[in-house]
């Protein structure tokens, strides 16, 4: 089985997603099933002004349980999202998760636990699943350190994304700017998350020393 998400945009600047888009083959990838709309986002694609205009969207992000449990097969999406029923008028995390293969799809969730509609943003978010059927999101996150500025935030859930619990995984903050000659407000887009051998394995970009560079941190997952 192989599966794609996709984000959807308005016709016109900003070009908002305004949608999850979700496609699904059996027969490893000759043909797919294709749904335009699994379910409705509002997005942020743009630029945030507090943080040097550094450029941002919301494209989708998927996990696949693979953990041999009751859950194994499930699929899961997080997106970043703002002024809909769940995110606040600031950028949030959104989950939704699909049981039976992306033929549905559940109600958005709210990943950062943070005071809703605080001002604080969170964005960039990238997901795994582990042996143990927990969800790990990482995002960049500015609740901790002031508006000009990140930092980076775990959130694990161990009940198939209803509840959330978030660590502040990154030791430092840093200050998001552009990095010249790469297109206009291009940070750079490059944070993930990987599981192996009993731990996880986050990493994200951070230009602490002046420059940008990757870094990583372990965390046991039990």
């Amino acid at each position: 089985m192989v599966y794609a998400v996709w984000a959807a945009v308005t016709s016109s600047s900003p070009f908002t997603e305004k949608y999850t888009g979700f496609a699904k083959s059996t027969n490893g990838g000759t043909s797919w099933s294709v749904t335009e709309n699994v379910f409705v986002t509002n997005g942020i694609q743009g630029i945030l002004p507090t943080k040097q205009n550094i450029r941002v969207n919301s494209n989708p992000q998927l996990a696949i349980d693979l953990s041999g449990g009751a859950t194994n097969g499930w699929l899961y999406v997080v997106t970043t999202q703002k002024n809909t029923s769940v995110a606040g008028a600031d950028p949030d995390i959104i989950f939704n998760r699909s049981t039976d293969g992306g033929n549905t799809w559940s109600a958005g969730v709210r990943v950062n636990q943070d005071q809703l509609n605080n001002g604080k943003i969170q964005f960039f978010p990238a997901m795994t699943v582990d042996e143990y059927g927990g969800i790990n999101v990482i995002f960049y996150d500015d609740r901790a350190t002031t508006s000009d500025s990140a930092g980076v935030f775990l959130a694990r859930s161990l009940d198939n994304g209803d509840t959330w619990t978030e660590y502040e995984i990154s030791d430092k903050n840093f200050e998001p700017t552009p990095i010249g000659g790469l297109g206009q407000g291009y940070q750079g887009d490059n944070i993930s998350i990987v599981y192996s051998n009993n731990t996880l394995h986050p990493f994200w970009m951070d230009n602490r020393t002046g420059i940008y560079q990757i870094q990583s941190v372990k965390i046991p997952c039990r």
